[in-house]
């Protein structure tokens, strides 16, 4: 008897806050992970020529036949959500309005982070806002703006690092990691922010 084996990449992917955005519009959320499924995540999936081995509520298990064809697919799949996120034009509220600025932040759209980030930080005054505030300005070559947040950054988190901004990721996958470094920690290191 001989045993027939293969290499394969596997994904393990789900919605971030899924629960929480199920708390507050249960049929909305459902409708659009529905629609971000069929309009751009399995698209992708079968053009990396990958398949859904599981599904899980919110969670899919992947298999691709090759690492870069998953890290290819998986990059795209976050760029295509970033972009969704960022065309959508928040009605208010602070968090929606971070999730904007976010995006257009890793998609190195700084005037329009810029903007998002103000205004979230505008609702909110939070220190997360201001961590993306100092790196919006800063990528766009705003120093002496991004030396002003770092510094309301500071009363809120006094000592605070990129060190410790790492230490709040809770998930993804490297090319995730490698867009928050080459997007959000270059920029907080161009106003200043230690690394440790």
């Amino acid at each position: 008897m001989r045993d027939h084996r293969r290499l394969a990449a596997i994904v393990s992917a789900d919605v971030a806050g899924y629960s929480r955005l199920m708390g507050v519009d249960d049929s909305g959320t459902l409708a659009a992970l529905k629609a971000h499924r069929r309009e751009l995540i399995d698209p992708k999936i079968a053009e990396y020529g990958g398949r859904i081995v599981k599904t899980t509520g919110d969670g899919l298990l992947l298999e691709f036949p090759s690492v870069v064809d998953a890290v290819r697919c998986a990059v795209d799949v976050q760029r295509g959500m970033a972009e969704r996120a960022a065309a959508i034009d928040p009605p208010g509220g602070g968090y929606p309005q971070l999730l904007t600025c976010k995006s257009y932040l890793y998609l190195g759209r700084y005037e329009d982070a810029v903007t998002a980030c103000e205004k979230s930080a505008g609702l909110n005054n939070s220190w997360i806002d201001q961590v993306y505030l100092i790196a919006a300005y800063a990528q766009k070559g705003d120093v002496r703006k991004a030396k002003v947040a770092k510094d309301e950054l500071l009363k809120l988190q006094p000592g605070y690092t990129i060190e410790r901004y790492r230490e709040t990721w809770y998930s993804g996958t490297p090319a995730f990691f490698d867009l928050v470094d080459q997007h959000l920690a270059a920029g907080l290191r161009k106003a200043g922010i230690p690394e440790k």
